[in-house]
């Protein structure tokens, strides 16, 4: 019995468009943090700073793949801007529902 075609494939680096709408997701992502951190300085604004290089990043991504996915380490500290991002938003809505 073979292996599943699926399990066995190689992820996928290149410059396909499913790449790039990742690497676009992302930029918007971090400028809301960005922005989130300009207009409440608070902790956010410490995450901000720390995701700052981030949209330059990604809009380097966007147009030339292959310089983010074949380094490691770059990638992630971009997932951990994206993850940065989601937990200032969830923690500002909540704190916006609750007061």
């Amino acid at each position: 019995m073979s292996a599943s075609p699926v399990s066995a494939a190689e992820p996928n680096r290149d410059g396909s468009l499913s790449v790039r709408l990742t690497f676009i997701a992302g930029l918007l992502v971090t400028l809301a943090l960005i922005g989130l951190g300009a207009i409440w300085p608070s902790l956010f604004s410490l995450f901000a700073l720390v995701a700052l290089p981030s949209p330059v990043v990604f809009l380097i991504g966007i147009f030339k793949p292959r310089l983010i996915t074949d380094r490691p380490k770059l990638r992630v500290y971009l997932w951990i801007c994206v993850a940065l991002s989601v937990v200032s938003w969830v923690m500002e809505i909540v704190w916006l529902a609750t007061r």
